[in-house]
């Protein structure tokens, strides 16, 4: 255990936990390092003294985030999350942050930007072997801003509670370029997440496509349909569900679950069962950032609100091109129209604070937030 699991804290891989942990330093909330550092570690210890010590600096001067925080401060987080395969969950973290300092990040920005930053890092899972140990050692985050920098596909100018962009950039030291590569020399011409557009998300639909084995990126089959992923579970474990299958999980997303859940165990049973480039998951669920193989997530309009995917009906054929940013139904307009007549959602239990959130909740292609107006 102690060489598989040598310290408490985030798992060693691009997941939600070190993609928000590196939004945070991004945005400059952090000191240098904190994306990467090993807990339990001493410069772990002397990071969190160093922390304290600029947070009471900071109270004392009344300095705010909203002071050093722009527009141009989430853009750098997108730009950093494109190029490092960052997890889709902060398609929605983002937006959500940003917004509530009056700022509009929204999926178009993501897709914006993932045209102009190429992958730079690749680790777990989009990387068989790198882990946040070799990221880390090759020069963590403040490596990625320096061949970002360098490139100008990054605003050096932002400001933080620990310096601005460039400074960070300027320290740091890229000490492995096969980890690290240099903008010059791409994992790939384009970031690591893609929008995707098309008739099942009229407004939008995420995949985090670094972690997608490139003989996926184009995949066409017949839809098999389930209204939730305990129902898609199931069926794969009985062996319902084939190679060549589009499986499409819906009511999963903000309002139908309601609370959007991760839709990870189902693709953790289709990995486990050597599938990950011959099945396709298509959902308005989310996904964790350590999901890999062809998941979509995030389809918006949701089932729940009446979206498209409510009426993809089984052995609907569906066509995935990733490069393109398509994501269709051969479904035509006049044939959805037929399908809404009478349309009734599927109306999972919810009371509480589940319920007020359902009630409240923008769609996931704004946040999924209830501070949305």
């Amino acid at each position: 255990m102690r060489n598989a699991c040598p310290t408490p804290g985030a798992c060693p891989f691009m997941g939600t936990a070190n993609t928000m942990c590196a939004c945070a330093e991004v945005l400059g909330l952090s000191p240098d390092g904190n994306a990467s550092v090993r807990s339990q570690s001493a410069e772990w210890r002397e990071m969190a003294r160093r922390a304290a010590l600029r947070i009471v600096e900071a109270v004392k001067k009344e300095e705010r985030p909203s002071g050093f925080i722009t527009r141009s401060s989430f853009e750098n987080a997108v730009r950093y999350m494109m190029a490092t395969g960052g997890s889709s969950n902060s398609l929605l973290h983002i937006p959500a942050m940003a917004r509530q300092m009056g700022f509009d990040i929204t999926p178009e920005t993501f897709d914006a930007l993932s045209r102009e930053v190429p992958v730079l890092n690749s680790i777990y899972p989009s990387h068989k072997t790198h882990t946040m140990v070799e990221f880390s050692r090759a020069g963590g985050l403040g490596a990625v801003l320096k061949e970002l920098v360098r490139a100008g596909k990054i605003d050096a100018s932002a400001r933080g509670l620990f310096g601005d962009i460039g400074e960070r950039a300027e320290k740091a030291v890229n000490g492995n370029a096969e980890v690290i590569r240099p903008a010059s020399d791409p994992i790939h011409p384009q970031g690591g997440l893609a929008v995707l557009h098309g008739n099942i998300g009229t407004e939008s639909a995420i995949v985090k496509f670094s972690a997608v084995d490139e003989a996926a990126w184009k995949f066409s089959g017949k839809a098999r349909v389930y209204d939730s992923q305990d129902d898609a579970w199931n069926a794969i474990l009985k062996d319902e569900i084939v190679a060549g299958d589009v499986v499409v999980i819906r009511y999963e997303g903000p309002r139908g679950s309601p609370g959007m859940p991760h839709m990870e165990t189902f693709m953790a049973a289709v990995l486990g069962k050597g599938l990950g480039t011959k099945i396709a998951l298509v959902s308005d669920g989310r996904f964790s950032g350590a999901t890999g193989g062809l998941a979509i997530g995030h389809v918006s309009p949701e089932a729940y609100e009446g979206g498209n995917i409510a009426f993809i009906r089984d052995g609907d054929a569906i066509h995935i091109d990733i490069e393109a940013r398509r994501l269709d139904v051969e479904v035509g307009e006049e044939e959805f129209r037929r399908r809404r007549e009478g349309f009734v959602p599927v109306e999972k239990p919810a009371t509480g604070w589940l319920a007020l959130y359902r009630k409240n909740t923008t769609s996931a292609h704004r946040g999924a937030t209830v501070f949305w107006d």
